[in-house]
């Protein structure tokens, strides 16, 4: 991630407080937001009857799609970030301390989460075997 000139970029911004310039660095070196900002130039949680999938597909590739269309290539740090999110958040949902989550309806019950949990897929297996899945 970091690379030759990057540190002192870095360096700097620490020092210098500068939120902007620290922005535009997660957005160009951060595989997930770097992925994401370029496949998805608009947030597609503004759009209406959008479906977004990371892919991983028979040619051993991980895509992001958009409604069942390829989109590009992502980076192995973009799917394992994002599902750990998804991932979290499933757990965050079923807490009932926390708040629930705007605009997501409840779990029906505690053995729906269990049985999604136990249907979990490792990208990194799925991408061995070459099989195409869709999360």
């Amino acid at each position: 991630m970091i690379g030759s000139g990057e540190l002192e970029h870095m360096t700097r911004i620490l020092a210098t407080g500068d939120i902007h310039a620290l922005d535009q660095l997660h957005v160009k070196r951060f595989h997930p937001r770097a992925d994401l900002s370029r496949l998805l130039p608009r947030d597609p949680r503004t759009e209406e009857n959008v479906r977004v999938n990371l892919v991983v597909t028979a040619e051993r590739q991980f895509q992001l799609w958009k409604n069942g269309q390829p989109l590009g290539n992502v980076s192995i740090d973009t799917i394992d970030i994002v599902i750990a999110i998804w991932r979290e958040m499933q757990d965050r949902h079923l807490d009932d301390d926390a708040e629930p989550i705007v605009g997501v309806p409840k779990w029906s019950s505690e053995t729906a989460v269990r049985n999604l949990k136990k249907a979990r897929t490792d990208p990194h297996e799925m991408r061995r075997r070459g099989e195409f899945f869709k999360w």
